[in-house]
């Protein structure tokens, strides 16, 4: 039995409006991943909203020029998509910003400096942009940077 109804490919819409919608739900997802730091599915849903920012201003015809150069784009780009793919295509993704993501468990455990003391949290060993030097991050850090790039493009 097949179904004549129409197919809906923005199905979506019915729950988020737009880019300037998805950028609140983006913001709530950092804001999560921020309150706890070593939360791997807080963190992860930080990534994967930041990352589809662009797809979203693409779509609402306001994808910004200089994107790229947003921080932290690729290593963000990387995280999302290792969550889909796990093992990075190097046709895609041909100059890794991202070294290491793991869980610190607290004490004595994570890089010098890099992290809230004694507490847990996800970090990452990573390149702000093209040609940096690779530095320990906390994942909300880096979740945070974005988003505040994303919010003074497209929000002014």
């Amino acid at each position: 039995m097949t179904d004549s109804s129409p197919v809906n490919r923005e199905a979506l819409r019915g729950l988020i409006s737009g880019v300037a919608d998805y950028l609140g739900l983006a913001e709530q997802a950092v804001e999560r991943a921020i309150k706890d730091p070593s939360d791997r599915l807080a963190v992860l849903t930080g990534f994967l909203f930041v990352n589809h920012l662009r797809d979203w201003a693409g779509r609402d015809g306001v994808l910004p020029t200089g994107m790229k150069a947003s921080p932290f784009y690729e290593a963000i780009r990387e995280v999302a998509n290792g969550t889909k793919h796990l093992v990075l295509d190097p046709k895609s993704h041909p100059d890794l910003h991202t070294a290491e993501i793991m869980k610190i468990s607290g004490y004595g455990a994570g890089p010098y400096g890099a992290g809230p003391y004694g507490a847990p949290y996800i970090y990452l060993r990573a390149r702000r942009s093209t040609g940096e030097e690779e530095y320990f991050y906390v994942a909300g850090i880096i979740l945070a940077e974005a988003i505040r790039w994303w919010k003074a493009v497209l929000l002014g």
